[in-house]
């Protein structure tokens, strides 16, 4: 898959986040997310194992998806959340410990080199 997309499965309230996310997916990605109707959940799944974030900008787009989210559910719980989005999350203040939002197997990268 060249670019992102976002698919909803109804029965277990999770959205599956696929792809290669860079700058250039951006406006495309937020008139997925923005069209997206579910009714308010008490807890929200968003798996990423089939993402890869590319850039800053495609970063700060899917940090603005995920207070979004936050905003509409009960309990957001992020899955394979790549360990930069994880990190990043973290650092804006959004993992405190009262959170609505739990990172379930974050996963660990290794750098490049």
């Amino acid at each position: 898959m060249d670019s992102i997309e976002i698919v909803w499965q109804d029965e277990t309230s999770t959205l599956f986040i696929e792809g290669i996310f860079t700058k250039n997916d951006v406006t495309i990605f937020e008139q997925q997310w923005k069209s997206l109707v579910f009714s308010h959940e008490a807890f929200l799944v968003v798996d990423f194992a089939d993402l890869e974030i590319e850039d800053g900008i495609a970063m700060a787009c899917m940090i603005d998806f995920l207070k979004h989210l936050h905003g509409k559910t009960n309990e957001l719980i992020l899955k394979h959340t790549p360990q930069l989005l994880a990190h990043t999350l973290y650092r804006i203040g959004l993992l405190v410990k009262h959170s609505k939002i739990t990172l379930f197997e974050t996963r660990y990268e290794e750098p490049y080199g």
